[in-house]
């Protein structure tokens, strides 16, 4: 599910990124089109919308990078949280064990296997 989301939030980003590229070098296009429509003439239009698009697609870019980089600050780290008298700690358990007898049974002993 997070990776379908993802996906679709990257296809229309992309989509929405390029027209709104596209609507910034129409727009150049037209405010710089020439009067006598040679194929130089275009061609340079053309050529200079789109290197306008590109430029203000960078600054974009970039005012995005400082706003996030404003924005996302790593939080201090928080200091672990105190133990509760609740649990206790497995060296006063193990207090607790001897001192009640609990662990005088003898040395461990491990059955042997039969062959």
């Amino acid at each position: 599910m997070a990776s379908a989301l993802l996906n679709a939030s990257q296809q229309l980003g992309g989509s929405l990124g390029l027209a709104i590229l596209t609507a910034v070098a129409t727009a150049r296009f037209d405010a710089i089109a020439p009067r006598v429509a040679t194929p130089a003439a275009l061609a340079s239009a053309t050529t200079s919308s789109w290197a306008y698009a590109f430029v203000v697609g960078a600054l974009l870019l970039v005012s995005a990078a400082v706003i996030g980089g404003l924005l996302l600050r790593p939080r201090p780290a928080e200091p672990p949280p105190a133990e509760s008298a609740a649990t206790p700690s497995p060296g006063s358990v193990v207090r607790t064990m001897t001192a009640a007898g609990a662990m005088d049974d003898g040395p461990l002993t491990i059955p042997k296997e039969r062959p």
